[in-house]
């Protein structure tokens, strides 16, 4: 070939059109480019048509298949010098078709996924934003299968230059439930978002908004800023208070103890504090407070319920964790307004390594870091406000020594257990891939110092060499099974350990033949995850979906998963795959796919994609 001899590009043109370019300054169309295939035989008008303008000469095919790959050349008329050669292969032609779909099917890109708000008014807002639209964009709005509109209690809008679709509910209604499903098209480009709006996210949701809309209208008058509460003071006093705002003259505040009116209240209209003190506990203050506020703007109440209780409290024992030691008493009944006192040594004790809490039956601190100097004496007071009760514990000598041998042990553990080889992140219990698929498995690690990873089959180790194909990166490691076949089917494992322990994680893969459905066992054993297909094989083609990721998993959110569809549009309705959260199975519509739990780092095809992917 002659050094005028130009290059044969391959490629896909605007209007998704598989083609073979010449560009040469010599082309024009008095002077066009000739075409021929292996050679010899002229170009088949019925599968190609070339044409040439703009220096370039172009070959197009209109439905390109396998019966047009072979070998292209081409040669401009008046200049023989000018020609090139090109190979089409079945490469290019599946490479080519995918691109050409994409380029005739654009998909509208999604900058966030459904939000959930709720304001404090009790105002419900459902939102996701997309890239940019044009004018001429237009959006349906699916629930459960029936299109929606705005209504008075509803409202839908498109924010066509921001890409954001809203709907405002206020007040939302147990009517709202179910399954929403953006449909967006703009031209060309088409995409659908779906939020599953049910169960416990519906019914947090609820409950959170009439909560807001209740507390919204309760702050249009007087209300309580805090409300009845207790407190022992130093001097053993029981003070019951509470604040109240957004008062003014008209504004009254009444308290009220079974039910009867309590005059000896104090309250400081300025600072809103209203309390009463009890200098001595007796069971006369035993019983159910109430403060009532209001004025004409509306009314607000708090209760407060001092229940009586004697005091039955066991020894003061200890227990070692991780942290340190754990001081106790065990109470049969515990009156909620007790004061209580730790002593080490007849002193109070150090506040910055003492942790205190108590539940309904239990009393507790505990030592941060103890040492040697923790030798001694320890006592708990508690006065139930007529008198002081005591309970001691010494704590020296083999008893200290042992108590903080095994905190000691407990620590170690504790660090041991952390610095151990781990996988933080696993693998599925069983996957199913079609035989002659490209498979892929990845999990996240973790250990120090950091750990030695190997991949197992069926117990032995596997080389990253011929058909398999290891990758070890910073906390991750992934295996690639190329050309998998059926007897590659197994348990496959990764084995990671270091000098603090070791653990293993299987996976079994089932590889079925094509033709044949996924194995009905290919689910998980936790109930977490699971991937439906509801409809019959033969009603999708071979290549209707992909669930792609589209960023490194460093630099995306949980939920940043991008749904790409793969064959002909006419042959799958709009609503051919949903990304679902679960929810009773009535809610899901009639789909061919369902993918529980939008939170899943978990990417996976099921039609014939090149390369099948489970990553957690």
């Amino acid at each position: 070939m002659s050094e005028r001899s130009k290059d044969i590009e391959i490629g896909v043109d605007d209007d998704g059109l598989i083609c073979l370019t010449l560009e040469a300054d010599e082309i024009h169309e008095e002077n066009p480019g000739l075409w021929s295939k292996d050679f010899r035989n002229p170009i088949d008008q019925s599968r190609a048509q070339p044409q040439s303008h703009s220096h370039k000469s172009v070959l197009t095919f209109p439905d390109a298949s396998e019966e047009d790959l072979g070998l292209y050349s081409v040669e401009v008329s008046d200049e023989p010098s000018v020609s090139s050669s090109y190979d089409f292969t079945a490469e290019d032609l599946e490479r080519l078709k995918e691109l050409s779909w994409q380029v005739r099917n654009p998909l509208i890109g999604l900058r966030s996924d459904w939000q959930v708000e709720v304001s404090e008014e009790g105002r419900v807002r459902l939102w996701l934003q997309t890239e940019s639209l044009s004018d001429a964009a237009e959006l349906r709005l699916i629930l459960n299968d029936q299109e929606i509109h705005s209504s008075p209690r509803r409202k839908i809008s498109l924010d066509k230059a921001k890409g954001l679709v809203e709907i405002l509910f206020d007040p939302l209604t147990p009517e709202d439930q179910g399954s929403y499903t953006a449909q967006l098209r703009d031209g060309k480009a088409k995409n659908q978002f779906t939020l599953v709006f049910v169960d416990d996210l519906f019914r947090q949701t609820l409950a959170l908004a009439d909560a807001n809309r209740h507390n919204h209208k309760r702050k249009s008058g007087p209300h309580f800023l805090d409300p009845l509460s207790w407190s022992v003071t130093d001097d053993c006093e029981l003070v019951i208070k509470c604040t109240v705002t957004n008062t003014n003259k008209d504004t009254k505040l009444k308290w009220f103890k079974d039910g009867k009116e309590m005059k000896q209240v104090v309250w400081d209209q300025t600072s809103g504090l209203s309390s009463l003190t009890v200098s001595q506990v007796s069971q006369e203050e035993m019983g159910a407070y109430r403060a009532l506020v209001s004025d004409k703007r509306g009314e607000d109440q708090s209760t407060l319920k001092l229940s009586d209780g004697a005091l039955s409290a066991g020894p003061l024992s200890l227990e070692c964790s991780e942290e340190g030691f754990r001081l106790y008493c065990n109470l049969k009944y515990y009156i909620y307004y007790l004061k209580t006192s730790w002593l080490f040594k007849g002193k109070p004790m150090d506040q910055s390594r003492l942790r205190t809490g108590y539940s309904a039956h239990k009393v507790w601190a505990e030592v941060l870091g103890p040492t040697e100097k923790d030798q001694g004496k320890y006592t708990l007071e508690m006065f139930d406000g007529a008198e002081t009760h005591t309970r001691h514990l010494e704590l020296s000598g083999p008893e200290f020594a042992d108590a903080l041998k095994e905190y000691q042990r407990l620590k170690q553990a504790a660090l041991d257990a952390k610095r151990r080889a781990h996988v933080i992140k696993g693998l599925p219990d069983v996957a199913a891939i079609m035989e002659c698929k490209t498979l892929c498995l990845t999990a996240f690690v973790d250990g120090d110092p950091y750990p030695d990873i190997f991949w197992l089959r069926n117990d032995k180790q596997i080389v990253s060499q011929g058909q398999f194909s290891i990758v070890k990166e910073h906390k991750c490691t992934t295996i690639t099974i190329h050309n998998i076949t059926t007897q590659d089917s197994g348990k496959y494992s990764i084995l990671v350990s270091n000098q603090f322990g070791a653990e293993t994680v299987d996976v079994t893969v089932s590889v079925y033949k094509q033709g044949d459905k996924p194995p009905a066992h290919a689910t998980w054993s936790s109930t977490d995850v699971v991937l439906h297909r509801r409809g019959p094989p033969q009603t999708r083609p071979s290549t209707d979906a992909t669930l792609h990721r589209r960023d490194p998993p460093q630099t995306r959110p949980s939920t940043d998963a991008t749904l790409h569809r793969r064959g002909p549009p006419q042959t799958r309705p709009s609503t051919d795959v949903v990304l679902h959260r679960r929810g009773p199975p009535q809610t899901c519509s009639s789909t061919d796919v369902v993918l529980h739990r939008r939170d899943l780092v978990f990417f996976v095809s099921w039609c014939k994609a090149e390369v099948f992917c489970l990553q957690f």
